[in-house]
């Protein structure tokens, strides 16, 4: 699935971090889990933003995947977490502007709300993880509930042995999605290396209630990350939407498509209505 976009380079000192920017309006930074790229916000956002309009898209890839390097200096998920404050300074300045997430990706989004939360008018967060090391997450055991041993098969001949780890239903969907994850370039050895202890913001409720629209979207099956950790995360949200979906796991998007595609498109709804109610002066970027 091509969605298209600008290729972009934020230099920052010792490091270039790639991005793709589409449309205009909103800014909307959107940001992969572990092992992806941004090539996995496109395929979970895309479909929805490029039909709406009035929406600026930032995808970039964090340092080790994509065609931002695992630079040798970087060594722990707390100075990636610095560098994405860099990149968001650098690239929006002082506008306002949404955040978007998956796992990895939403466990860094929970960080940039305790730092910009007065400049954001909008949080999604897709299965987030919520606690590192992962060793130490409260989460469900493995269950499977669909299993087709012939897409699993043909999922690890495809490059995502991981699949069958993780997956909770299988069918057409999933497996797309897989796919879409799969396809990303990492750097393996940068990312296995990273030490994982918890950053700043790990466990802490922000300084204020976040006021603006949110959505969380959990797996009632996902042993990877759980959903107890999110729900009691939701407390620091004022305007949250929490789900948690039967029949899915870390997976989730695309175990439960139809489902993710409804409560995003009415968080998009409820964001574009706070900004029209709450914003003094237009979008910027």
């Amino acid at each position: 699935m091509a969605f298209g976009g600008t290729d972009l380079q934020c230099d920052l000192d010792r490091i270039s971090v790639h991005f793709v920017r589409l449309g205009e309006g909103i800014p909307l930074l959107g940001l992969h889990g572990m092992g992806g790229d941004h090539t996995e916000m496109l395929f979970e956002l895309e479909p929805l933003l490029s039909k709406r309009g009035g929406w600026q898209r930032i995808y970039l890839d964090l340092p080790g995947h994509g065609r931002t390097p695992g630079a040798d200096w970087i060594t722990s998920i707390a100075q990636v977490f610095e560098l994405l404050s860099r990149f968001v300074e650098a690239v929006l300045g002082d506008a306002r502007f949404v955040v978007a997430g998956s796992s990895y990706g939403a466990y860094m989004a929970q960080g940039l709300v305790h730092r910009f939360g007065g400049r954001l008018d909008g949080l999604w967060m897709n299965v987030p993880a919520v606690t590192y090391p992962r060793a130490n997450r409260v989460r469900p055991a493995r269950t499977v509930i669909r299993e087709d041993a012939k897409a699993r098969a043909e999922m690890a001949d495809a490059g995502a042995s991981w699949y069958s780890e993780i997956a909770v239903a299988d069918g057409p969907a999933v497996c797309e999605y897989a796919r879409a994850i799969a396809a990303g370039a990492t750097d393996q050895a940068f990312l296995s290396g990273l030490d994982e202890t918890g950053s700043w913001f790990q466990g802490q409720s922000p300084p204020e209630p976040f006021p603006a629209p949110a959505l969380i979207i959990t797996g009632r099956q996902d042993s990877v990350v759980g959903y107890e950790e999110a729900w009691r995360l939701a407390a620091a949200y004022s305007r949250v939407t929490f789900a948690v979906l039967d029949r899915a796991g870390h997976l989730a998007f695309g175990e439960q498509p139809e489902l993710y595609s409804a409560l995003t498109k009415e968080w998009l709804d409820r964001v574009e209505e706070w900004i029209l109610t709450n914003r003094t002066t237009p979008p910027r970027g």
